[in-house]
């Protein structure tokens, strides 16, 4: 959540392709999707097809295009992540993969679609319950129920606020205690 040092950490790295993710993930926490995008399509545009180490900047892809207003783009985004990770057999990516596909489907679908993919994540992501991925996957439920399941949603993102508290990620903590003020209920159980 410190964007300014992250800035200043990156400030005459540009050029370095590991940057690449740090800069774009920059852009999208400051609303600069056009930025964003332009760093990810110039990173993937080098190859012909995407390759098992793109699979990072193809999940920040859909985050980029979805922010964009480009949800068809983003969808065929989620979907070379999804062929990588089944090419790939590792639970990590198709989890990311599957919260790809929800984010995506929480803006196209209805309702219910999205919920089955944050679920299939979930599921994939069982042995690495404490991570920032699972956060994620947790406060994205919360928002696919938000307008369906208000108990759900409350236990849900309560639930994402622990594990980013625990692990110290302070911007998306200040999303999912966001969410619980919206959803009327505090921060704290």
């Amino acid at each position: 959540g410190r964007l300014e040092e992250a800035e200043t950490l990156l400030t005459g790295n540009e050029d370095f392709g590991a940057a690449t993710t740090v800069r774009a993930r920059l852009h999208l926490a400051r609303g600069e999707s056009d930025l964003a995008l332009a760093v990810l399509d110039e990173a993937l545009g080098r190859r012909p097809s995407p390759m098992l180490e793109d699979a990072p900047l193809l999940a920040l892809l859909v985050d980029a295009r979805l922010a964009h207003g480009d949800t068809p783009a983003a969808g065929h985004a989620a979907e070379a992540l999804a062929a990588l990770a089944e090419q790939a057999h590792s639970d990590w990516l198709l989890a990311a993969a599957e919260l790809a596909r929800g984010h995506v489907a929480r803006l196209a679908g209805p309702a219910g679609a999205a919920t089955g993919h944050y679920r299939a994540a979930l599921r994939r992501l069982e042995a690495h319950e404490r991570s920032l991925t699972a956060g994620r996957a947790r406060l994205a439920m919360a928002r696919a129920l938000r307008d369906s399941d208000w108990a759900g949603a409350v236990t849900w993102a309560r639930a994402a606020l622990a594990s980013f508290e625990r692990l110290g990620a302070r911007r998306d903590a200040d999303e999912a205690a966001a969410l619980l003020r919206e959803l009327g209920s505090g921060s704290r159980p």
